[in-house]
């Protein structure tokens, strides 16, 4: 398993515990809220919407069943507050019946609608070469949750 994958499990899991945690003065929440306090939220968080997909399909029991996904539609913020580069990203996940809040996503990396690997590989060269600011990032983000949080 690539260190990539292990990263975006590791923060989709993140997304499916509730509570809330700073980290690197970025708030994490995982409370359930409405759309209109996910907006009041990221609003008070420097949180910026940047995207939305119509559809998307998320594990409906990721720790039991890998095959069977809800549709969800997603709302996507940037955290300006954020100096990381690249800079954090929110997906709020909702079931396209309900409406209600399914999961939350915390990432870092490239993997948002906007970006655009064609059209950007001079970025893709120069975050090659990030590496080490990469782990620290991640180590720094695992300790804060275990702390919070517990042993995974």
């Amino acid at each position: 398993m690539g260190k990539n994958t292990i990263l975006k499990a590791f923060f989709f899991l993140c997304g499916l515990i509730f509570g809330s945690v700073s980290v690197f003065a970025q708030e994490m929440s995982f409370d359930r809220k409405t759309k209109d306090e996910i907006l009041s939220y990221e609003k008070i968080n420097d949180g910026v919407f940047t995207d939305s997909i119509g559809n998307f399909g998320i594990l409906k029991n990721p720790q039991f069943d890998i095959y069977t996904l809800v549709q969800t539609k997603v709302w996507i913020f940037k955290r300006l507050k954020d100096d990381f580069n690249p800079q954090l990203h929110v997906w709020y996940y909702f079931d396209k019946e309900t409406n209600e809040l399914k999961a939350i996503t915390y990432n870092w990396g490239l993997f948002n609608p906007s970006f655009n690997p064609r059209e950007e590989k001079e970025k893709l060269i120069e975050l090659t070469k990030r590496e080490k600011e990469f782990k620290k990032k991640y180590d720094g983000l695992k300790k804060v949750l275990k702390e919070k949080l517990g042993k995974p």
